[in-house]
């Protein structure tokens, strides 16, 4: 099957209006851009906005899901295992797309990442849950929620603080804690 290419005036058009957002975002407090700045910034009108998005929040998850795309967690979607090296994996994807969002957004960064915790946390969740060694969905589900908590809120942390310790000291740190939880779920 050909694989159709999107029309170029749309991506374009679509590209104008994330620049602009971007823009506005190192501008302005998250709270205060509005689809009229965007639109004016971008040089388009505002049914043109809505045709590719219905809201700046929409526009926030389209970036987002662009910045996942390019950090290295569709190499985990292909991952068979639930073991230490997808763990790795998991976890310097996540490193990678919290320093993307700090520096794109900034001074929103806290802003951004309290919006878009839930959609990163269900990406990640689910992406866990298909390799848990569990047989019940319902079980797999609620140990992959644990699992991506921990790792959310220790990288979050981490990064938060600068990264006070190497990237190999903070995995040797939360690595044990991660395979004990697997080795117990497989007893």
């Amino acid at each position: 099957m050909e694989h159709l290419q999107e029309d170029p005036r749309i991506v374009r058009t679509r590209n104008l209006i994330i620049d602009a957002y971007l823009e506005l975002i190192n501008e302005k407090d998250f709270e205060s851009v509005t689809v009229k700045d965007i639109t004016v910034r971008a040089t388009i009108n505002r049914a043109t906005f809505y045709r590719h998005f219905s809201d700046k929040y929409v526009l926030l998850e389209k970036i987002l899901h662009e910045m996942m795309g390019n950090k290295g967690f569709e190499k985990i979607k292909d991952r068979t295992d639930l073991n230490e090296k997808t763990f790795r994996l998991l976890i310097d994807s996540f490193d990678k797309l919290i320093e993307e969002l700090k520096a794109t957004f900034g001074r929103n960064y806290q802003a951004v990442l309290l919006l878009t915790e839930n959609t990163i946390k269900d990406q990640l969740i689910g992406i866990i849950s298909s390799l848990s060694p569990l047989n019940k969905m319902e079980e797999n589900k609620i140990i992959a929620t644990m699992l991506v908590m921990s790792i959310h809120s220790a990288t979050c942390s981490w990064i938060g603080e600068n990264k006070p310790i190497s990237r190999e000291a903070f995995l040797e740190a939360i690595l044990p804690f991660l395979m004990g939880s697997i080795s117990q779920l497989k007893h």
